[in-house]
């Protein structure tokens, strides 16, 4: 839908993984992406590292955000080591 209307702003897929792991969905969206073209920005976000992990070893150039309800070390420790660019902060880190 997102190429049919020629959507070209930023389309975050964030991965469901944090509390029910599928096997290789890491693959297998990667594969789908890079077989195809789209005007669109694409990030991959999600609350389980491990899967941001997977995606840097699959594709080191995918840009990658990790999503947080608490701990902002680990955000930052994160940002640091480049696993992921950006980071999708709980709101109560803003209302503090």
């Amino acid at each position: 839908m997102l190429i049919q209307n020629n959507f070209h702003g930023i389309f975050n897929l964030e991965l469901k993984t944090n509390k029910v792991q599928y096997p290789g969905i890491e693959q297998a969206v990667y594969e789908y992406f890079a077989s195809i073209q789209y005007p669109f920005q694409l990030i991959y976000s999600s609350f389980n590292a491990h899967s941001l992990e997977i995606l840097n070893n699959i594709d080191p150039q995918a840009y990658r955000a990790k999503l947080f309800k608490t701990a902002a070390k680990q955000a930052k420790t994160l940002k640091k080591s480049k696993l992921i660019e950006d980071f999708h902060p709980d709101i109560r880190w803003v209302k503090r």
